[in-house]
């Protein structure tokens, strides 16, 4: 099945084959709604059937409202609050860097490490098949 960004079904492929409907709800082809543990899910409202079980503690003023109008960016797998799915954690990754953006910018490069100096020392006896293999 494929969806749009509040889950109305825009490709039903096959269906009686896929119990699991949008953001992992289970999809009742009857109802047309879409059950989470907490609430049913209407796709074609864009909205919750029922209040929000915790109320304003949600974080929504809308006690009907899915993840606060943004289900591009938020999921809401149990019915009572939304998780931000999108966004990857802030974490430093110089290998991801473009290739144009020095590791350390206004610093100079850090210098070449030679091969000796190295954690591994190649000795001239490694061997790829595993010890205690048997083929």
């Amino acid at each position: 099945m494929d969806y749009d960004e509040f889950g109305n079904i825009v490709n039903y492929t096959n269906p009686g084959f896929q119990p699991f409907g949008f953001a992992g709800g289970l999809y009742d082809q009857h109802t047309k709604l879409t059950r989470f543990g907490a609430r049913d899910y209407n796709s074609i409202a864009g909205r919750w059937t029922s209040k929000d079980p915790i109320r304003f503690a949600g974080g929504d003023v809308n006690l009907y409202g899915y993840v606060m109008n943004d289900p591009v960016n938020w999921v809401d797998i149990s019915g009572f609050h939304g998780i931000l799915f999108s966004r990857p954690p802030v974490t430093y990754r110089p290998w991801l860097r473009p290739p144009n953006q020095r590791p350390n910018p206004g610093k100079p490069n850090p210098p070449k490490q030679k091969p000796e100096q190295g954690r591994c020392k190649p000795s001239g006896k490694e061997s790829l098949t595993p010890t205690g293999a048997e083929y």
